[in-house]
């Protein structure tokens, strides 16, 4: 009798302890679960705010970049680098084809003129109008021939003017935008650093619109 009742409660025993341990893997693999939802629900939430983030910036962007399209623009003195004289804006536009402008401010971030730089050089290969002209805003203008002076932009034509008489220019932004023989300014675009794709895509634009029969070393400006 004894024997018996040892026995059973031993099986007692043996049987909580299990139910016990299986509650345990039970409850450590239900918060286990609950972390990784957790975790995926923070970044599904992260990834739709960076989206709805960029989509405002783009629709803004867009609306500036539609105003500012055909803009005339006055034939200003710019400040020349290599020959510290002015020179006549009129004289850096090409007869036939658009030329390509990259316009920035000392004001405007520093990451944002940092990363549109990488990427001329990234398809300067790849892009034939790859002498893109810069139009610094700097009001110092040793500042500007220090800039201009920098062996990291050798490549590049780089002229200085405080202000173009256009309204995008009173935007905090840096923007491309192509000037055609009249002087007219067309094709403004402002790129975005979180999407740099977004701004080779409108360089490939370019190149199918005005360029696509120039020979080229790879079919596109991606690599």
């Amino acid at each position: 009798m004894k024997n018996t009742y040892f026995k059973a409660s031993y099986l007692w025993c043996i049987t909580t302890l299990l139910l016990l341990l299986l509650n345990m893997i039970l409850l450590y693999k239900d918060s286990e679960n609950n972390i990784l939802l957790k975790n995926i629900t923070e970044k599904y939430n992260e990834i739709a705010v960076r989206e709805l983030r960029e989509s405002e910036i783009l629709k803004k962007n867009m609306l500036i970049q539609y105003a500012t399209g055909s803009t005339q623009l006055p034939d200003i003195q710019l400040e020349n680098f290599q020959t510290k004289n002015k020179i006549a804006f009129s004289s850096l536009s090409k007869e036939t084809k658009p030329s390509l402008f990259f316009r920035f401010k000392e004001s405007h971030c520093d990451l944002c003129v940092q990363k549109m730089f990488e990427t001329f050089k990234e398809i300067s290969d790849h892009f034939p109008c790859n002498h893109i002209t810069v139009l610094c805003g700097y009001d110092n203008l040793r500042q500007f021939h220090a800039f201009a002076a920098s062996s990291e932009n050798a490549n590049f034509h780089i002229y200085n003017i405080e202000r173009l008489p256009v309204f995008i220019d009173d935007i905090d932004k840096p923007y491309l935008f192509t000037l055609s023989p009249d002087m007219k300014m067309h094709d403004v675009f402002i790129p975005i650093k979180e999407i740099p794709d977004y701004t080779i895509d409108y360089l490939d634009c370019l190149k199918m619109k005005y360029w696509k029969h120039v020979h080229i070393h790879g079919e596109h400006c991606r690599h």
